[in-house]
């Protein structure tokens, strides 16, 4: 009596919701339809990411919400072992183990990283039976540890076989096809000690010591319990402290709990354990009381702890008993998942709070259009099919009217809106008449209408007013029918010469706050109700391409908004203040712009669209929409109005031949957001950086980046947007991406890059998400500060030592020309000294001749004493004023004693400085010799020569002016007597003269002058004269 009460108990204290969530209605399946590799789904996990990793009979896949990432088999070392998956076990916080017939593969899910164990050769000799992988484990310290058909094998953290048993030998090759491992048949229930299900019985193994034993009652009296001998038993779970056992052909499952050190027997009205419960059982927790276990071959239960009773129970009622149920999971959200053999079931969030009631069968192909209550009864008209009554309360199904013979063609099956007029009657609007329904017995008729067209016209909307007025709008052009209360019939209203009534057909209707009705057709137009006359007319509204005017739904707001549902265009809001509108499309959220039923509810307006449910938040501008993944039907909303129950607090909607009911208060989107992160950035197409945060560094020789962008959202993955932009002054615009999930940067110059990414959904259901990472692409070592510095110290060097050469280069031609110019003057200098000898020389040899020796005696002792003054003077580049004017008086006093009558004079300035200013040596004895052998000496009579020294400005003026012929005279004397002779006095004289004004930037001159070409001059004779440029001692 204590078990059955406790059974009793446990149903009775069981949520409602706890059956409901496992009806296979609130799951959605993938298939590989989707995108999964195979419909045969073997084990579930998920990662901490938030993925779900599938594995199936035909690979391995991993799923984000949106697509299936799909693994396979293949000629790569480190691709799956087998494509044939048995089961995914994570064997750290960071790698998921596969095991498979043909080996152990394991997978890091943050690097997508891959690598296979390979059993080595044992005394089998049998590769494909040795690594038939049948349980693993894996700890903290990297260990592994594989149970397989031919035994049990350790690995450390690198891969190295530490431990192995291998249960069978080499001479039982052939002889057994009975494995040693059972299936997922390794557990730690405690740190350090391994539990293992084999044919041969458990076994226990010590890690620290690498013992390997069969469990004995020697182990403890926890372990003793599991079993002994060679008994099969098989492991459920292993969590939290906890495992399960259930042996071979056992009328019994075992619950141990290591922590309290205890066995607890699982209680269940279920009969023939042994048969519902074997090797594919799996328990899965769900919360800390309840749990689901998995049957052998269809469907699973429910397993709760009941810690008053200290006991565990199994549910007696199963669960999706069509399927192959192989793995249970609940992640992260709370959301069910559970594979099968025809796919994979993920439970739809708000399934729980959508009931969902198909229209029953055998009246052909139909959809829900309108809703109506009268008493206890839900009348439900349809497209083509009539109307179908049900229990308001429990939508239990009472009757079906069929409206077909109300009109010849049949079109009155078409129900457009229903009203009740009572609780004994109500009155359908159809394609074709008013009809008048009994809701006792369902009895019916047409309504007359003043003026009615029975086979052309029909009903298109019905509403009762606050003060019970029955408004009836048709396809009739700007006309409406009425009935008050106290009316015996429908009264037409006519207002074609209406302007403010001017919408065509009215095709909607509904009540303001101020008890006014309006008329939604093409255009809305307001009927007051005091004066009964139209006072207003709303005919242009917001669009999205092509304006449109076609009305399918009115509201009103607390505020004195209006809401208009306007034909493929959306919703627009019109402030009845601003006379403005705001406009609320597909782009803000919708699912839809073809809005088909509206109905305020509170702050919230409910929108049936085209592609699904949409709840619009008035006050706070937040759309939320709603789809198959939150558990409604698949298809178009085609009812034309919600009708909302105030008496359950239920609203009412139609999705096809489905009615769904909601409370509009408590049904909410789910706001949290999804898992987003950068999964990889691939570089240059070939290095791949996994989930970067923070900051990557990359060479400037890979700047082109592929950015992979991943959003694990299981809700409305389809819905989600994504956008990028680079951060320069926080305020740029974002790039807007769509669905793509791949952002391509070619040739990111270098510098650091502030890359923002982020995921977000129009309709505002969960706040966008955004990241962050610093891309800094490393210049070349050329663009480096400390490159172009060592450049610029290089080039500044170079050029230092660039101009150093050049001013030593400089310098050393400079030096060399000067010595070339030096060696010229010198040349022409030396050139001088045989010129003046040979004349001297000549004098001498005329007195000698002539017999004066005393005078050539003298001449000779003046002549020595000229020419040591000549060799002192050929040395240097420049002499002072006095010293030539010294050798000039030397020279002169010599040629006074060759010749007769001869007088001269040296007249200085008295202010020159004859003793700093210098000049170039033997410049003027040229001069002055020319002038006593080619001017006086051919000359009769009186001989004077003049020399003049005075300063002009920045010039020396050297004149010497003779009496002699002239210097015209003494060119005919020369052409006449000795025209072969070349003088070289006069012409080196200018030779130097130009080597000094190019090397030393003077502007000396030569003129030579006949006397008698200057004007008023009679006296014969030549002037010279010598324009030298000033230069001092200190200066060379």
């Amino acid at each position: 009596m204590r078990f059955l009460f406790s059974i009793f108990l446990s149903l009775l204290l069981t949520p409602s919701l706890q059956a409901q969530i496992f009806n296979e209605k609130d799951f959605t399946v993938y298939t590989s339809k989707d995108g999964m590799s195979d419909n045969r789904v073997n084990s579930i996990v998920q990662d901490e990411a938030g993925y779900i990793w599938i594995a199936t009979r035909k690979g391995l896949n991993r799923f984000d919400g949106n697509s299936f990432l799909r693994f396979y088999a293949d000629t790569s070392r480190n691709s799956l072992a087998n494509d044939f998956i048995k089961k995914l076990k994570w064997i750290n916080p960071e790698q998921l183990g596969a095991s498979t017939a043909t080996g152990f593969h394991i997978i890091q899910p943050a690097t997508l990283q891959q690598r296979n164990i390979i059993i080595p050769p044992g005394p089998l000799g049998q590769p494909y039976v040795e690594n038939n992988i049948q349980g693993m484990a894996g700890d903290e310290k990297g260990n592994l540890f594989l149970l397989s058909s031919t035994g049990f094998y350790h690995f450390n953290k690198k891969d190295e076989l530490e431990f192995r048993y291998d249960h069978y030998k080499k001479e039982d090759a052939g002889k057994t096809d009975v494995p040693f491992g059972r299936s997922d048949g390794v557990i730690m229930p405690e740190p350090g000690i391994l539990l293992l299900a084999t044919t041969a019985g458990p076994y226990r193994y010590h890690i620290a010591s690498k013992t390997f034993s069969p469990v004995s009652k020697h182990d403890g009296s926890l372990y003793a319990q599991i079993g002994s001998g060679k008994g099969w038993v098989h492991f459920m779970h292993c969590n939290e402290g906890s495992f399960s056992v259930i042996a071979e052909g056992a009328t019994e499952m075992a619950w141990f709990d290591n922590r309290k050190k205890k066995k607890y027997l699982l209680q269940t009205s279920l009969t023939g354990l042994d048969k519902l419960f074997g090797w594919r059982s799996k328990i899965t927790r769900l919360d800390d009381s309840t749990f689901t276990i998995t049957a052998s071959q269809k469907g699973f239960y429910l397993l709760r702890y009941h810690r008053n009773e200290d006991n565990y129970v199994i549910h007696p009622e199963l669960y999706l008993p069509d399927y192959l149920c192989s793995g249970i999971l609940k992640d992260k959200q709370d959301r069910i998942w559970i594979g099968t053999d025809r796919g994979l079931f993920k439970q739809q969030k708000n399934a729980s709070q959508l009931v969902k009631l198909t229209l029953p069968a055998g009246k052909g192909k139909t959809a829900v259009s309108c809703f109506e209550a009268a008493g206890n009864k839900l009348f439900v008209g349809t497209f083509g099919a009539g109307i179908y009554v049900f229990n308001r309360s429990t939508l239990e199904f009472l009757h079906h009217i069929d409206l077909s013979k109300v009109r010849p063609s049949g079109t009155a099956n078409n129900v457009y809106s229903l009203i009740a007029w009572n609780n004994d009657s109500i009155y359908a609007g159809t394609f074709g008449p008013l009809i008048a329904i009994s809701t006792k017995n369902y009895a019916h008729n047409a309504v007359r209408l003043q003026n009615w067209d029975n086979d052309h016209n029909w009903i298109s909307w019905l509403l009762k007013s606050s003060d019970t007025t029955l408004y009836i709008a048709t396809n009739m052009n700007n006309i409406f029918f009425y009935r008050r209360k106290t009316d015996k019939g429908f009264n037409l209203a006519d207002h074609t010469r209406e302007p403010l009534f001017n919408i065509r057909s009215p095709m909607y209707i509904q009540e303001d706050k101020q008890g006014n009705i309006w008329f939604g057709g093409h255009g809305a137009s307001r009927y007051n109700t005091s004066t009964h006359r139209f006072d207003k007319l709303i005919d242009s509204f917001p669009h999205i391409r092509i304006a449109r005017k076609e009305i399918n739904g009115i509201a009103f707001d607390k505020n004195g908004k209006i809401c208009f549902a306007i034909a493929e265009n959306g919703l627009a809001i019109y402030d009845t203040t601003t006379k403005g509108f705001l406009h609320i499309t597909r782009s803000d959220g919708l699912p839809d712009n073809l809005i088909r039923a509206m109905q305020l509810c509170n702050n919230k307006l409910w929108l049936g669209t085209e592609s699904g449910l949409a709840g619009y938040d008035i006050q706070n501008n937040k759309v939320s929409s709603f789809g198959m993944a939150d558990g409604l039907p698949e298809g178009p909303f085609t009812a034309y109005h919600f009708f909302y129950d105030s008496v359950y607090g239920k609203l009412y909607g139609g999705i096809l031949d489905h009615i769904i009911q909601f409370n509009p208060d408590s049904l909410e989107k789910s706001n949290l957001p999804p898992a987003f992160f950068i999964e990889n950035i691939q570089v240059n197409g070939a290095n791949t950086i996994h989930q970067p945060s923070g900051q990557i560094e990359i060479p400037y020789n890979q700047n082109s980046l592929v950015v992979n962008l991943a959003a694990v959202n299981f809700e409305d993955a389809h819905r989600q947007q994504f956008a990028y932009r680079i951060l320069q002054n926080n305020n740029e615009a974002w790039q807007e991406t769509s669905a793509q999930r791949s952002i391509i940067f070619n040739n990111l110059p270098p510098g650091k890059h502030r890359l923002q990414v982020k995921v977000y959904i129009k309709n505002n259901n969960w706040p966008e998400q955004v990241q962050e990472i610093l891309i800094v692409i490393k210049p070349p070592f050329w663009q480096h500060a400390w490159f172009i510095l060592l450049c610029a110290a290089l080039l500044i060097t170079a050029i230092w030592l660039g101009l150093r050469a050049r001013i030593r280069h400089i310098r050393q031609k400079a030096a060399i020309n000067a010595q070339l110019a030096d060696l010229e003057m010198k040349g022409l200098h030396a050139q001088m000294n045989p010129h003046f000898i040979f004349n001297c020389l000549n004098s001498i040899k005329e007195m000698i001749l002539l017999n004066e020796r005393q005078n050539a005696s003298r001449y000779l002792s003046k002549f020595a004493q000229l020419i040591r003054t000549n060799l002192e003077q050929s040395t240097r580049t420049f002499i002072t004023v006095r010293e030539c004017i010294d050798q000039l008086q030397q020279y002169l006093e010599l040629e006074r004693i060759r010749l007769h009558q001869f007088e001269y004079d040296i007249q200085i300035e008295d202010e020159l400085d004859t003793d700093n200013i210098q000049m170039a040596p033997m410049l003027m004895q040229p001069l002055v010799e020319n002038a006593i052998w080619h001017g006086l000496h051919p000359k009769q009579g009186e001989k004077k020569l003049s020399i003049r020294f005075f300063s002009s400005g920045p010039n020396l003026i050297c004149e010497v002016e003779d009496n002699g012929i002239g210097i015209v005279q003494s060119r005919q004397n020369k052409m006449r007597h000795r025209p072969n002779h070349q003088s070289f006095g006069i012409s080196n004289v200018r030779e130097r003269l130009n080597i000094l004004n190019e090397k030393y930037k003077m502007h000396s001159s030569l003129s030579i002058i006949d006397k008698r070409s200057i004007s008023g001059e009679m006296e014969n004779g030549t002037l010279v004269r010598l324009e030298l440029t000033i230069l001092h001692h200190n200066i060379y």
